[in-house]
């Protein structure tokens, strides 16, 4: 978009002329265009992109609300309360029962409003009705955001934003209060705050994005197209520059009160005054330049210059200064003109010799004959003149070596047409088919033309078959989205999902096996990096390093493009006996590239800058990208896309194939020992690309440079099955080895313990509670206070840690902690009352509010007393909490609060003491809650709940000569206990069986007194720990290892906090890519 250009409102009237049908064109090198049509009359484009247009609405009615669909639709709201569509005129549609206060538009068949009471009101496009739809819970609505995939939000009167799925609203959490959203597909979600921040919503989160200039935002609007606009305070209109992360001006027509963006192509604001206006994005617009003649060619020098030959082969030299233009006889000779980007001028004379023109003396001078007469010359500068002869050859010549060269690698049949060369060599040629781009080989761009003009590497022109100008210039965004690169290497086709991926699949196993056979720092990198999870809220490390090990292969400039919709992907390739890339450089390639983002990303780290494209794991990613990519045999050994023949695209289809074969439960990469060179990425690099490069013959077939004709025979892929696990064994290790010398680099000792204070000036913490975090990152500490209220120590934002009290219930007294967790409406803690029964203190989605659940009912005369308890929730479910009684019996209740169920124990058994709870992910929308309880045959057992039976157990046992003495708590499918041995054990369980490994003792014979994991499931990706206070006062982190299929485990002191000792535990939870491990101190504060 030009949306920055202007500011006067003329500048903006009007829509773009359609464009003529051209004889010649040519493009300058400061990207004027100019043209001659068939009349042999010479025009040039106007610098005008955008145009707004009125749409009058009959007086005296006004429109008070528009929404716009990506496909056209627009529907408005008008102060009679009637609902209009626009075609070419306002009409009234279908009408609701009710008045409409504003509309959003996703599509004709995705139309939403809001009416005056706050009910929500759907359009039916196919009954032509309208139909309500009732609101969130206890809610009205203020605004709905509708988009063109169908999906829909509601922001309410509080100001909380919730998306609909099926029948249900789901809360979209927001730290604060909400007064717009825009949605343009369910992926591309955006809010402005109360304060008039802005953010987007990444799936599990707002993320901040910064307003332009910093000032107060007032309304955003979205397309589908994943354009974004907003309006600030004053009314001021922009557009968000995703690439560049800033905000550019559009000139509006008026003050603005509203915009409605289906997307670019579909976009409307309404004026304070209720105009709504139409934006166009149009087409440059061609104009006839007023220069005297008729002329048959021409060449542009720039916005002012333009050589031409006329009808008669008179050679001119056109000036224009304002709008009076002057001529200059020049000396007559080529039937054929060009003008380099220098300002140098070349002819192809009647002979077919090539000439270039002494601007001095005006002379015509000849250079050397090319290999046959040329018809046709262009030139980027001096240095490359090309030349194309009447067969359709394209010849280059070598100023320094005073000769030519034929550019004939994969040049099509036929040859070319038309030819318009840059600087540097690049060249681009017409063929019968489609515009050929030569980068050391000719590459097809897909856009068909007669005629070809490249302004600069990236602007370029055609003339069209229907003989229309194309300025086919696209931006790295609109390529992304539109096709797949031509060269890419291991396929990478999710940022996130490694089935999608080879790329990541390899990257995540390097990582797990560094953290099997590296000590503290493969468990650090473990930690850190987190291995085969999606994206995290927590961790910005994780979701950068594989945001970049995607875009290395879909975003400039990593891509190598010479015009941005035609990457070459240079960068990717290294040959190691050569040194080069497989255009004959040796700069980029994927050594120099992997070794610069490698130490870039140390820098980085080592500068506390983790997120954003300049930070560590983003640039962390595009290292271990061009890594795997010099364990690719073809990019070792600079065999293209492009080198497969007669068909192109072996390249592609070998990796396509190895992409299937990773994800088949057979296929096994073979180990291999990872190398160690020390912290010179380079080293690792190279070693890759040694070993790779003679294995390109176990995974090209045969004559595979004249006989691929786009399919894999059978004998192909039973070549490529027989390599592959070789092939991804050695890219596994390789990998951990750079990962290694990474970590090597930047592995510390845990920091030191942080006082976070007491409560308030005259209350000290007593007694953990619980910790959990939110789905958007922040953990919540809660605590006792020596006020006997519950406080919660809570980061409201960019790691600022405030207390708040949570105060008790009318009456009721907190006795001791069960524990917290994170549900589908936020926080929630639980905790032992003075009576024996259960409180719980949890956030509703716009309030704090405590829950009375009392203690589960009685089997007999005598009340029952709760013995143990666990807590399991998920950001995807309620908060729930599991208790047994000294009766034996086992119960659950849940927030809100419901009746006490009971879980009844297997047969013949009762229920003793709870390992833990948590939550089993058993597929999308499936999550099970889960227990672990000890039964009167001593034997560990599992039950699983079941959405359409009373659930189901399955015994775990008990540790091999042992029984388990207390719980250590449950991580995911893991679990901790101390045994009667006095040994810690591991148990990794799930339906049916269970494993148990014995953990040890801390060093010096510490004994575990009490412990806590990770718990429950909601961080399924981390480690399995368990941390325990020792008599003695440490704190100690476990972290399980494997070594050559055997269990080890690392134990590491933690020290106490300051000069205190600890009087209790709260809990802890992952945080930044690490963990935030909570405690009381004896001093009654909490340290962490």
């Amino acid at each position: 978009m030009r949306g920055d250009k202007g500011t006067d409102m003329q500048e903006f009237a009007g829509a773009a002329a359609p464009p003529p049908a051209l004889m010649r064109i040519s493009a300058a090198a400061d990207g004027s265009v100019w043209a001659l049509d068939h009349a042999g009359a010479l025009l040039t484009t106007t610098d005008d992109e955008v145009a707004w247009q009125a749409r009058p609405f009959p007086a005296p009615n006004r429109l008070v609300s528009v929404g716009a669909g990506s496909d056209g639709a627009v529907f408005g709201t008008a102060e009679d309360g009637l609902v209009y569509t626009y075609t070419d005129t306002w009409k009234p549609t279908a009408q609701p029962g009710v008045r409409l206060a504003s509309v959003s538009v996703g599509g004709a068949g995705t139309v939403w409003g809001v009416d005056a009471q706050g009910g929500l009101q759907t359009f039916d496009a196919s009954a032509d009705a309208w139909k309500p739809v009732t609101p969130p819970a206890g809610s009205s609505g203020a605004r709905v955001a509708a988009a063109a995939d169908g999906s829909v939000f509601c922001l309410t009167t509080k100001g909380i934003a919730y998306a609909l799925s099926g029948t249900t609203w789901q809360p979209l959490a927001s730290a604060a209060a909400l007064i717009d959203i825009a949605a343009g597909a369910a992926g591309w979600v955006w809010s402005v705050s109360s304060d008039g921040s802005l953010a987007q919503y990444d799936g599990q989160q707002w993320q901040p994005v910064g307003t332009p200039g910093g000032e107060a935002v007032a309304h955003v609007a979205c397309g589908a197209d994943l354009t974004v606009w907003v309006i600030d305070a004053a009314g001021r209109l922009y557009e968000f520059d995703a690439k560049n992360d800033a905000w550019l001006p559009i000139a509006a027509p008026a003050a603005l009160g509203a915009i409605a963006l289906g997307g670019v192509q579909a976009a409307w604001a309404l004026g304070k005054d209720g105009t709504a206006y139409q934006y166009t994005e149009a087409a440059d617009i061609w104009i006839a330049s007023g220069a005297p003649g008729s002329f048959t060619q021409l060449a542009a020098v720039d916005n002012s210059t333009v050589w031409t030959i006329d009808a008669h082969g008179a050679v001119q030299r056109l000036s224009r200064s304002g709008q009076e233009w002057s001529a200059a006889a020049e000396p007559a000779g080529p039937v054929w003109i060009a003008a380099g980007h220098d300002g140098s001028i070349w002819g192809a004379g009647k002979d077919g010799a090539v000439l270039g023109l002494d601007q001095v003396h005006g002379e015509w001078q000849p250079l050397p004959a090319p290999p046959a007469a040329a018809v046709r010359v262009s030139a980027g500068d001096a240095a490359s003149v090309t030349a194309l002869d009447a067969a359709g050859a394209v010849h280059q010549y070598d100023s320094a070596a005073k000769s030519w060269a034929t550019l004939d690698q994969q040049a099509p049949e036929g040859g070319f047409t038309d030819i318009s060369a840059l600087p540097g060599g690049a060249v681009f040629a017409v063929a019968a088919d489609t515009v050929r781009l030569y980068l050391g080989e000719w590459v097809p761009t897909g856009t068909p033309a007669v005629a070809v003009a490249a302004a600069s590497a990236t602007d370029a022109w055609a003339i069209d078959p229907s003989g229309h100008p194309a300025h086919f210039l696209r931006s790295s965004a609109e390529a992304t989205q539109s096709s797949r690169p031509d060269l890419p290497g291991w396929d990478a086709e999710d940022v996130f999902d490694e089935t999608r991926s080879t790329h990541l699949y390899i990257v995540n196993r390097a990582i797990r096996l560094c953290a099997a056979q590296g000590g503290p720092v493969g468990a650090w990198l473990a930690a850190k990096l987190q291995p085969g999870a999606g994206r995290l809220p927590d961790n910005p490390l994780h979701n950068q390093m594989c945001q970049g090990l995607y875009d290395a292969d879909f975003v400039d400039p990593y891509n190598d493009p010479v015009l941005i919709f035609v990457p070459t992907y240079q960068s990717h390739f290294y040959d190691p006996r050569t040194g080069e890339n497989w255009l004959g450089k040796t700069s980029p390639t994927a050594l120099t590239q992997g070794t610069e983002y490698f130490d870039k990303s140390v820098a980085a780290y080592r500068d506390g800058r983790i997120d954003g494209s300049r930070g560590a794991g983003y640039r962390l990613g595009l290292a271990l990208h061009y890594m795997t990519d010099a364990t690719q045999p073809m990019h070792s050994s600079n065999f293209t896309n492009l080198s497969s023949g007669p068909i192109v695209g072996f390249h592609s289809a070998y990796e396509g194939c190895v992409l299937a074969y990773q994800s088949a439960p057979r296929f096994q990469p073979t180990p291999f020992p990872i190398p160690r060179f020390g912290g010179d990425p380079g080293e690792y690099i190279t070693a890759a690309a040694k070993h790779s490069r003679p294995n390109v013959i176990r995974i090209l077939p045969p004559n595979v440079f004249t006989d691929y004709h786009g399919y894999l025979t059978s004998e192909d892929l039973a070549r490529i099955e027989r390599s592959a696990p070789d092939l991804i064994g050695y890219a596994i290790a390789a990998t951990a080895g750079l990962l290694f010398a990474w970590g090597n680099l930047l592995y510390t000792r845990p920091k030191d313990w942080e006082d976070m204070g007491q409560p308030a000036p005259d209350v000290t913490a007593v007694a953990g509670i619980g910790a959990t975090m939110t789905a958007d990152g922040r953990p919540y500490l809660f605590a006792k206070g020596s006020d006997g209220n519950l406080w919660v120590r809570w980061d409201y934002g960019a790691n600022n840690f405030r207390w708040t009290n949570q105060h008790a219930p009318d009456g009721r007294a907190i006795a001791s902690g069960i524990g917290a967790g994170n549900s589908s409406y936020g926080p929630a803690a639980f905790m032992l009352d003075e009576t024996g029964g259960v409180l719980a203190n949890w956030w509703t989605g716009s309030d704090w509010d405590w829950n009375d659940l009392g203690a589960p009912p009685s089997n007999g005369s005598a009340p029952a007393r709760i013995t143990g308890t666990a807590v399991a929730a998920l950001p995807e479910v309620d908060a729930a909490v599991f208790v047994v009684t000294d009766q034996g019996t086992l119960f659950k209740n849940q927030v809100p609060a419901s009746q006490w169920e009971q879980v009844q124990p297997p047969p013949g058994l009762k229920a003793v003491s709870l390992l833990g709870a948590t939550i089993a992910n058993r597929g999308p929308g499936q999550d099970k809650r889960c227990v672990l309880a000890i039964m009167s045959d001593r034997d560990l057992w599992l039950w699983e709940e079941d959405a359409y039976a009373d659930g189901s157990w399955s015994r775990i046992g008990q540790p091999p000569g042992t029984t388990i003495a207390a719980s250590l708590g449950v991580a995911s499918l893991q679990s901790f206990a101390l045994g009667a041995d006095g040994q810690v054990w591991f148990c990794q369980w799930d339906t049916g069986y269970g494993s148990w490994t014995p953990v040890g003792q801390p060093p010096d014979d510490l004994d575990i007194v009490s412990g806590l994991t990770l718990n429950p499931a909601q961080y399924p990706y981390y480690a399995p720990l368990v941390m325990g206070v020792a008599a003695k006062g440490p704190v100690a982190l476990g972290q399980q290892l494997l070594e050559d299929d055997t269990p080890v485990w690392l134990w590491e002191d933690r020290g106490t906090p300051g000069e205190t000792s600890i009087a209790s535990t709260v809990g802890f939870v992952p945080y930044q890519g690490d963990y935030l491990t909570a405690v009381i101190g004896a001093d009654g504060h909490l340290w962490a």
